[in-house]
Parts: structure tokens; sequence; C-alpha cells
């Protein structure tokens, strides 16, 4: 397992606080809110904010990089990597 190379584990886990960041236009006024004050301030309806965000292309595009980060972590812990 390399966990300790130029890119260590933990630099990679941080690309979820970086989604976490990523500013969407929310309410009637289209205000910047990060997605991590939406999720928080709506747990009782994150259904409603996924369905709401899932044709945002700036959620789609950190979906799609979290998720490359998220293989190459999964293969670098199962030593496939």
């Amino acid at each position: 397992m390399r966990l300790w190379g130029s890119e260590t584990l933990a630099a990679r886990l941080q690309a979820f606080g970086g989604f976490l960041q990523t500013e969407v236009a929310w309410g009637w006024r289209k205000t910047a809110v990060p997605i991590h004050k939406l999720l928080f301030a709506n747990v009782q309806r994150l259904e409603l904010v996924g369905k709401t965000l899932k044709g945002t292309a700036a959620v789609a595009e950190g979906i799609a990089h979290l998720e490359d980060v998220a293989r190459g972590v999964i293969a670098e812990i199962m030593g496939i990597g």
C-alpha cells in the first residue's frame, strides 16, 4: 500500500471536502450556497436537495471528480493501484 507517496491518502480524501465547498444557486433568489450548508440545513429533506442539485453542472463535475478519487483510494487500500 503506497499511502505516503507524492499524493498522500489524506490529500486525496480532501477531495470530498472540496466537493462540499462547491457553490450552487439555491432558493428563489438563486443565491450561491456551498453544498455543505444545504446538506446540514436540510437533513430532513436530503432527497429533495439531491433531486434539485442533480442537474447542476458544477455538482455533476464534482461528483465525477469525487468518484475518480474514491476509486483511486479504494484501489490503493486494496493494493491494486
